[in-house]
């Protein structure tokens, strides 16, 4: 049986329904009940699947929304992306040095471009 994979985020609320933009705004699902609950339910419903973006379906499942505390203290995607970012970080200088002294201004300028890049988003992770 192949892997349940739900679709991907943001949704957003168009009238009633729940769509999702990644589908191109297709209906996700379409709310029921009580008319004057309707556009309610669907408000709830995005918020909750955006603000769960990137939690596992079992670990909300097992845990309920009460017990994400664990889910979110534990290192993270992003700490392994700030990590990525540091080695780059220190291997970049090498790079520009290397393409500079092999006579290749445009790439040592190229490398000096992206380590900017790379430390500024250090920066906005740290401070995050």
């Amino acid at each position: 049986m192949p892997a349940l994979v739900h679709t991907a985020e943001p949704w957003r609320v168009h009238d009633e329904d729940v769509v999702s933009q990644a589908e191109g705004g297709l209906a996700v699902c379409v709310t029921a009940g009580l008319l004057e609950n309707r556009a309610a339910d669907a408000r709830r419903i995005v918020a909750c699947v955006n603000a769960c973006a990137g939690i596992p379906t079992g670990a909300l499942e097992v845990a309920g929304v009460g017990g994400l505390e664990k889910w979110w203290s534990e290192p993270t995607k992003r700490d392994a992306l700030l990590d990525a970012c540091q080695a780059a970080a220190v291997a970049l200088p090498v790079l520009r040095n290397t393409l500079a002294i092999a006579g290749c201004p445009a790439g040592a300028a190229k490398a000096d471009e992206i380590l900017a890049l790379v430390n500024e988003a250090i920066a906005k992770a740290v401070a995050a």
